[in-house]
């Protein structure tokens, strides 16, 4: 048995589904009506290469390998030309009539598995162009809902195109929304449970967009957040750690690692983190609160001492500061134990 090819085609070994959950768990990874199979092999297709990446990119994150040259598990055929990338030996492919079909290596095809309105006699509609061509004839003109509409001005008609995912700018602004409205500071309680399943579909599109563009430091820290907002300090400090490799002159990069390091008892590497940020802005009462509450943490005594003093300075009616020379010299004259993480000092 055979599938049919059309478009942009997203092929997966079934084998290679059977630990994440076998063919039931593909089809409800699939975000249209291209779904079908045959013995061997599961497919689905796109109209935009973008968005059939953008699933492959998905699928990868759920543990099927789609990096590797040699033995991937997915694969992604052009349904206009017959071309495969990246090759597979368990892949074969060739042309049916006015159509292109695939199956695995080794099967006899009697039939062919193709979805609704697939029909081998009729060519594609939708016409191959490169990257180039269509920049130059294409024009955009609206997005209906899921359909980007341009102008052919070769031709003088309008061409339609079904996006199954948002662009990757529309995405990235729809995660950061989404973030922002579950910003959670360091020791605050996490997002509420009716937002974890909106905050989840953020990282999805987050990690999409990082493998994209993975110089991105604004995305990794999105990321960071939205973790920190499910209570994963692991993957919030991972996320964060990234965002600053990438951009070492922001406050929102350096406090917000500092404060998870702060979370998960990592003082010495808040101290790092909280120095950059006050570097940055010497005279900001907050960031110097910060920055002694990670000497306090890392047992630097003095430096929390001195550090809080310039703090309450820079604010003398900050009451969170004050609240935090209350502690360190608490802390100092041995009246409570030394902590090592922001939960002892509950």
């Amino acid at each position: 048995m055979a599938i049919a090819l059309d478009l942009f085609t997203v092929i997966v070994r079934i084998d290679a589904l059977e630990n994440l959950g076998g063919l039931e768990a593909f089809i409800e990874w699939v975000p249209n009506s291209t779904f079908c199979h045959d013995e061997q092999l599961a497919r689905c297709s796109f109209m935009d290469s973008s968005d059939a990446l953008e699933f492959i990119d998905g699928l990868f994150l759920r543990g099927l390998e789609t990096k590797s040259l040699e033995a991937p598990d997915v694969t992604l055929a052009n349904g206009m030309t017959g071309q495969v990338k990246p090759a597979c030996d368990w892949l074969q492919v060739a042309q049916y009539k006015a159509r292109w079909i695939a199956w695995r290596t080794g099967e006899e095809v009697t039939s062919i598995s193709a979805p609704r309105g697939w029909n081998p006699e009729q060519p594609p509609e939708f016409e191959q162009m490169s990257h180039e061509d269509a920049a130059q004839r294409l024009q955009f003109l609206r997005r209906d809902e899921n359909v980007e509409v341009f102008l052919d001005r070769d031709t003088g008609r309008e061409v339609f195109v079904g996006r199954t995912n948002l662009p990757l700018e529309a995405m990235f602004e729809e995660a950061r929304e989404v973030v922002f409205q579950h910003l959670r500071q360091p020791g605050g309680p996490p997002a509420a449970a009716d937002a974890h399943p909106k905050l989840r579909r953020c990282i999805e599109m987050l990690q999409i967009f990082t493998e994209r563009r993975p110089d991105t430091w604004s995305a990794h820290w999105l990321l960071g957040k939205a973790w920190h907002a499910l209570d994963d300090l692991h993957q919030a400090h991972a996320r964060l750690s990234q965002a600053i490799a990438l951009e070492r002159d922001n406050q929102a990069v350096t406090r917000e690692l500092a404060g998870i390091c702060l979370e998960l008892g990592k003082p010495e590497e808040a101290v790092v983190a909280a120095e950059l940020a006050v570097a940055q802005a010497p005279d900001d009462g907050e960031l110097l609160g910060n920055l002694a509450l990670a000497y306090l943490l890392a047992g630097r005594h003095d430096q929390a001492q001195t550090t809080i003093e310039h703090a309450i300075a820079q604010a003398p009616d900050d009451p969170i500061n004050r609240n935090i020379r209350q502690v360190i010299d608490s802390v100092v004259a041995g009246k409570i134990p030394q902590p090592r993480k922001l939960a002892d000092l509950a």
